[in-house]
This record gives C-alpha cells, structure tokens and sequence, in this order.
C-alpha cells in the first residue's frame, strides 16, 4: 500500500475485525437492537459497522472511566452509552428493545424491509439505465408522492416519518468520506450531496 499515511494503513486491521465481526458473523438487519460491550477501538468501530448496516439501535457499555470513549461511541454512531458501574444496564436495553424511537410507521416499514420479500421490493430496479441526473429527479419525485401519500393517509405520523426519511439521507451521506480512506481525511459530505440532501429535505417538507 504505497502512498498510504501510517495513521491510515493503521486503521486497515481493527476495521477488518470490526466489519468481521459486525457484518460477517452479526447479519444485523435494519431496525436491530446491537449491545457493544466495550468502547474500545474494536467496541467503537463495531458501533460505527452496526449503524451502517442498518442497526436501529446501538448501545455502547462501558464504565466510569469510559466516559470519553462512550461519548466518542455516541458520535460514531451509537444511540446510547451505558455505564455499568452506575445504571441498570439490564434495564436499559430492556427499555431501550422496547421503545423503537420511531413512530409506529416507521416500525412498520422497517419490519417489512427487514423480510425477503421487503428487500426485493425496496429494489430500485426502475433506475436502471438511467442517468445519474434522471436518477436524482427520480428520486425527488418519488419522495414528494411519499410526502403527499403520508400527510393524507397518516397526519399523525407524517412529520415524525419525514423526519426519518431524511435522517436516513443525512446518515448515507455521512457513512463515508470524499476523497478519503477507512473514514480518515477527505471531506465528510461533499457538495453533491448536500445539494442531494437539500433536494430531499425540500421534497419532504422538513428542514434539511
């Protein structure tokens, strides 16, 4: 790996362990609940694979002297820190199992995506063959008609639902670096696609 920056080239081993451990042998599916025992190095990368390959959920435990790690994990992409020498972890990830944060569209939609038969259907095979410009005004209007469908069909979760939507546009964007390598330099979110991320705010009426 020629070129490479020693700091970057470090980063290849845990990655790999991480993404063994998280992707090859967990299978998370969208919407899993994923307890990380450990803010370590390889803790805080499971947490980040976790979140990428759909986790709803992560808790990331840990102790007192955790504290900066855990909150590193938060920002890496777990939703909640636990501390073991202070909380009822056990509770915790009971109450966290049961409360989805999400309203009761978005459990439904996550559940059908999460079968054989959601995920075919989730396939964008209309797009094929289109330009990356077709694809995006595709896209645009697709989410308008979803707006459309959920403000008229469910008022009380439409807001809720938008707001996930685009959360998930915003997390797309966030999951890898332009220009960058295993997540280190480059920039976070280029300009494409906070334009992308402004066009899909805008179609789903919420504030991008």
């Amino acid at each position: 790996m020629k070129n490479v920056p020693f700091e970057v080239a470090a980063m290849t081993e845990p990655c790999c362990v991480a993404y063994q451990c998280t992707v090859v042998n967990a299978r998370i599916k969208p919407g899993d609940l994923v307890v990380v025992l450990g803010p370590g190095p390889i803790g805080l990368l499971c947490a980040t694979m976790a979140r990428l390959s759909g986790a709803g959920r992560v808790v990331i435990v840990g102790m007192t002297r955790d504290q900066a790690r855990m909150e590193i994990g938060l920002r890496a992409g777990a939703t909640h820190a636990a501390n073991l020498q202070t909380q009822d972890v056990g509770k915790l990830i009971a109450e966290t199992k049961t409360k989805s944060g999400a309203n009761a569209l978005v459990d439904a939609l996550v559940a059908d995506i999460a079968t054989r038969e959601g995920m075919e259907q989730a396939k964008p095979n209309e797009i094929k063959g289109m330009a990356p410009g077709e694809v995006r005004s595709h896209a645009v209007d697709a989410l308008k008609k979803v707006a459309a469908l959920v403000d008229r069909k469910a008022p009380g979760d439409a807001a809720e639902f938008k707001t996930w939507l685009q959360q998930v546009a915003q997390r797309v964007a966030n999951a890898s670096k332009e220009g960058g390598f295993l997540g280190i330099g480059g920039t976070l979110v280029s300009e494409q696609e906070q334009a992308a991320l402004r066009d899909t705010a805008s179609a789903l009426g919420v504030m991008a």
